[in-house]
C-alpha cells in the first residue's frame, strides 16, 4: 500500500500489535501520529463504555521542504511502515513498527548523510493531561472519570546531534538517526505500570 504526498497528510496508515495501535498521517516536513491502547475505556461490569485515544504526537522537521520523489509504503508482509523522500541532495527514510514481544511501537528517522535532522518533538494527551517533559523523555499519566488509570512515555534516542527540553516538547539538532520508542502503559483501577521498554531495532532502509 502507497501514499504520494499530497494525500499523505490526509489518510493515515495504521501500525499496531493487538493492544497497541497507531495512525500515521506521513507529511514529509511534519510526522503526526495517534495512539490508541485496547484497554482504554469509559464504562463498567455493567456500561461497555467507548474507547478512548489516548493521545498523539508530532515530529516537526521543518528542513524537509521541499521534498522529492516522496513515498510512502505500509508492508503487511512485515508490518513496517515507511516514508522515503529526497530534499537538499538528502535522502530520507522512516520507519514504523509495532513490537508484539517488547509491547512498544518504534519510530526512526535516518538519512544518507550525518547531522540533516532538526527540528521538535510535542507531545498532546487525549485527556489534557500536561505532559513531563525531560531531555529524552515525554511522559503523561492520569485518570478516567471511571477510575481507571493510565501512563504513556516517548523516549527519544539520538545518534549525534543534541536533544534540549523545552517548555512545549523536545528539541533536536543536528541528529544523525532519531528513534522513538512509544510505550503505553495498561490501564488499572490502582496503579499504572512504568512504560518505555525498549525494542529492537528492526532496519528496512
Amino acid at each position: 500500500m502507497t501514499s504520494r504526498q499530497e494525500t499523505g497528510s490526509r489518510e493515515a496508515l495504521p501500525i499496531g500489535n493487538g493492544r497497541l495501535g497507531a495512525m500515521l498521517f506521513g507529511a514529509a516536513d511534519k510526522e503526526t501520529v495517534q495512539l490508541n491502547e485496547d484497554s482504554l475505556w469509559l464504562g463498567d461490569e455493567k456500561d461497555t463504555g467507548m474507547y478512548q485515544n489516548l493521545g498523539e504526537f508530532e515530529v516537526a522537521l521543518p528542513r524537509a521542504k521541499p521534498a522529492e520523489h516522496y513515498r510512502r509504503e505500509l508492508d503487511l508482509s512485515r508490518a513496517v511502515h515507511t516514508v522515503t523522500y529526497t530534499s537538499d541532495g538528502v535522502s530520507y527514510c522512516r520507519e514504523a513498527f509495532a513490537s508484539f514481544p517488547d509491547q512498544v511501537m518504534v519510530f526512526r528517522f535516518t538519512s544518507d548523510k550525518p547531522g540533516r535532522h532538526t527540528g521538535t518533538i510535542t507531545f498532546k494527551d487525549g485527556h489534557d493531561v500536561k505532559p513531563v517533559i525531560e531531555t529524552n523523555s515525554l511522559t503523561t499519566a492520569g485518570k478516567l472519570v471511571n477510575g481507571l488509570q493510565f501512563e504513556s512515555q516517548i523516549r527519544v534516542i539520538n545518534d549525534g546531534g543534541t536533544l534540549t527540553a523545552t517548555p512545549t516538547g523536545i528539541a533536536f539538532e543536528n541528529v544523525t538517526s532519531l528513534t522513538l520508542v512509544v510505550g503505553p502503559a495498561r490501564t488499572i483501577s490502582t496503579s499504572a505500570p512504568k512504560a518505555g521498554t525498549q525494542a529492537k531495532r528492526r532496519t528496512v532502509c
